[in-house]
């Protein structure tokens, strides 16, 4: 059976995997202010165990977001 540890890094990495996926369906890469934690866990139907996650990977795409301009 897996580790919590384990099962964590596989949430984020299915997360990370499914925000590329929903930032390839853009136009154009989105400023930070027009993403919308909700819309992006109804798309793949992720459930609130998992928003701190998605918080997580959305904080990480700001800053780099942040440091290309």
């Amino acid at each position: 059976m897996f580790g919590s540890k384990q099962e964590a890094q596989a949430d984020r990495f299915m997360v990370v995997h499914r925000f590329n996926e929903w930032l390839s369906k853009w136009d154009f890469a989105p400023e930070p202010n027009e993403i919308n934690i909700s819309q992006f866990m109804d798309a793949y139907e992720l459930n609130n165990k998992l928003k701190w996650i998605c918080e997580s990977v959305i904080e990480e795409y700001t800053t780099e977001y942040c440091e290309a301009i």
